[in-house]
This record gives C-alpha cells, structure tokens and sequence, in this order.
C-alpha cells in the first residue's frame, strides 16, 4: 500500500531507487513489491524507461468500489418501503464474479428473523438471490456457473433437494420469464425468500434485492403474491442506476443475451 500510494502522489512514473528513497526501503525490497503489483496488474512497468505507473487493476477496484456505492445508496429507499409492506428483512447483494456478497440490509420486525452476515459471498448456484442473477448472465457466463457447481462436488441443497442440471435449466427460464425467483429453504432450511435482478447502466446484472422470512410464517405463496411488488422495486433501483431495459421473457436463459429485463 505504501508503493502504491507513492505512485499515486507522484506526478510522474518512478523508478525503483525513487520509490526506494522515498519509503526508506532497500531496493531489494521495493523491487520484490512491484514484481508481485505487476502481477496482479495494479501497476505497469515501461519497457524502455523501467519506470512504473499505476496500473488498469486499481482502476477496475475503483469502479467496482463505486458502483457498489451508488448501488447500495440507490437500493436503501426500495428495501426500506419492502420491509414496511412485508415487516420482512430486506437484502441486497452485489455481484461479484460468479459469486454475490451481500452489501446491505434493512433487518425484519419480527423478533425470529433471518438476518445474512454482510460481506458473505455465495455462489450464484446456491440460493434464489444467486439464481436470479444467474438466470439474466449471457451464455457463456451463465455456462461458467454451471461448470463451477460440477466443480465444487456440491449435489444437494440445504432441503435435501437434488441439484440436476436439467431442472436447473428449466428454473433459470422460468425465473426469466417471472422477472423474480422464489426458493424455499435452498441455501438456509426453513427459510423462504423472493429476489429480484437489478440492471446496471451497461444493462448487464450487477445484484439483486431480496425479501424472506422463517417458515410457515413466510411461505411459497406468500413470497410468490409479493413477487411483483419486489420486481418493481428492482426495477426502480436499475432506472436509478441508468438501466433502460425491457424484458424479453426470453425461454432461454443460458443461450440469449441478459441485456433486457426491466421496462424502462
């Protein structure tokens, strides 16, 4: 971090005995720091001046760190009027890779609640609010995310239910063509739970908004009657983030483009 703040401050790149005088570390050191930084892309060396930049990665991990600002701010407002209508807690998870984590939440009313840990990443293959990011990936995405559970050995849900790539398929375009997806006790048993894509300004799904609760008190029915109520509010937060989308309904989840959901 030290390295990389001293990039940062500098107005121009920085050769090794530079950075070396500036941090009051050997050169040995600092070189062994910035081979590891050009790895991971987060600075750039020139090839005839030897001198080093900041590099594409840091700006990447800004963006991604704003967007998971505007995402959250934007959400807030929607997952505060969830929880007035349903006294349910209301989440939102932000994707990242092929895996959500969870960035903010508004805690239910009830006194036994469902309350996720913020900062937990899940699998896009486990849960509803996983799968209904899943269901708007392009093709080869989507396909990536079906590798990743061969991979990961996993063959049951938290219900017992089986994992069958068929059946999977055939939810992933079901929940297309909902526009939300409704799980029961997948990932937490005896919990039920109601999501809802949310579209960024490229048009691709950058998270999701969920509402659940423990059963019997909130169940299959009552999560599907409330489906539509947390589509809109889905859909409010992609119009807030500068998605102009519209849903495609499309049979296909895993073989058409997720560019449409949302009528803007």
């Amino acid at each position: 971090m030290a390295v990389l703040n001293c990039l940062a401050g500098a107005k121009v790149p920085l050769g090794v005995t530079e950075i070396s005088k500036c941090l009051g570390l050997s050169k040995g050191t600092i070189s062994r720091i910035l081979s590891d930084l050009e790895k991971e892309e987060m600075v750039v060396q020139d090839t005839v001046s030897h001198r080093h930049t900041l590099g594409i990665k840091l700006l990447e991990l800004g963006l991604m760190a704003q967007s998971n600002v505007d995402l959250r701010s934007a959400s807030l407002p929607y997952m505060h009027q969830l929880l007035n209508v349903t006294g349910e807690t209301a989440t939102l998870s932000m994707r990242v890779g092929m895996e959500r984590m969870y960035i903010a939440q508004v805690p239910g009313t009830y006194e036994v609640r469902h309350v996720p840990e913020l900062g937990k990443r899940f699998p896009l293959w486990a849960g509803g609010g996983g799968k209904v990011i899943w269901a708007y990936l392009e093709g080869d995405e989507a396909e990536a995310v079906f590798d990743s559970l061969r991979k990961s050995g996993v063959r049951t849900l938290a219900s017992g239910q089986i994992l069958d790539i068929d059946r999977l398929r055939a939810e992933l375009g079901e929940i297309r063509k909902r526009g939300f997806a409704v799980t029961v006790g997948e990932r937490v048993p005896s919990f039920c739970g109601v999501s809802a894509p949310v579209f960024g300004g490229e048009h691709r799904v950058v998270g999701v908004v969920s509402v659940g609760g423990p059963l019997p008190r909130f169940g299959f029915e009552e999560a599907m009657r409330l489906g539509p109520m947390v589509d809109d509010a889905a859909r409010k937060i992609s119009l807030h983030l500068g998605s102009f989308t519209q849903n495609t309904n499309s049979d296909s989840p895993v073989q058409d483009s997720a560019v449409a959901h949302h009528n803007g």
